[in-house]
């Protein structure tokens, strides 16, 4: 953050305002009550599309929100699921994805994928696949080689990285660590 007067410390940063520049980030202005105006950075806008099914990948979102704005960053984050209208992206994203399964308790071809198709369907639209930079997993760690499977079969089908994982619900502190993950690989 830019303070205009280096002779101010100890200087409350709220209330504040939120201006969209032209380039469709955003700059904070604080206005303290002397009318002095201090120019924070401009946000970046992140891109998360996630599938949910139990409320847990929802609630882990909501730790990432959280988290991004506590960094001064935005997370845009949209589910996928069989109701959803598909668009093109515009803007490189990461998808964030539970692993449900069916057919027995290995890693091989037989167990298939469930709850989560909607979102492979909709990184093949048209050119939405272009612009996926990775994948987060989530999962339950008493599954053991089915942890986060579903998360390493997206990143391997659609050729980017695993970024990161976390379990069920997962932390405050894991949801900061995918979010630098997330940063470096959309580009900040």
């Amino acid at each position: 953050m830019t303070i205009k007067n280096q002779a101010l410390t100890n200087v409350s940063l709220a209330p504040f305002k939120e201006i969209r520049s032209s380039a469709g980030c955003f700059v904070h202005n604080i206005i303290l009550k002397t009318g002095l105006v201090l120019e924070r950075e401009r946000m970046t806008k992140y891109r998360l599309l996630y599938s949910t099914v139990e409320g847990n990948t929802a609630s882990f979102v909501d730790k990432l929100t959280q988290v991004a704005r506590a960094a001064g960053d935005e997370l845009s984050a949209t589910a996928i699921g069989d109701e959803s209208d598909y668009q093109e992206e515009r803007q490189p994203y990461v998808v964030l994805v539970p692993t449900y399964l069916t057919g027995g308790t290995g890693t091989g071809p037989e167990v298939t994928e469930i709850f989560t198709n909607a979102l492979g369907d909709y990184i093949e639209f048209a050119d939405n696949q272009a612009l996926l930079r990775g994948v987060v997993g989530s999962g339950n760690r008493n599954f053991n080689d089915q942890y986060i499977l579903t998360a390493k079969r997206y990143a391997a089908k659609y050729q980017v990285p695993l970024i990161g994982d976390y379990e069920l619900r997962g932390s405050v502190r894991e949801a900061e660590k995918i979010f630098l993950a997330i940063k470096a690989h959309l580009g900040a």
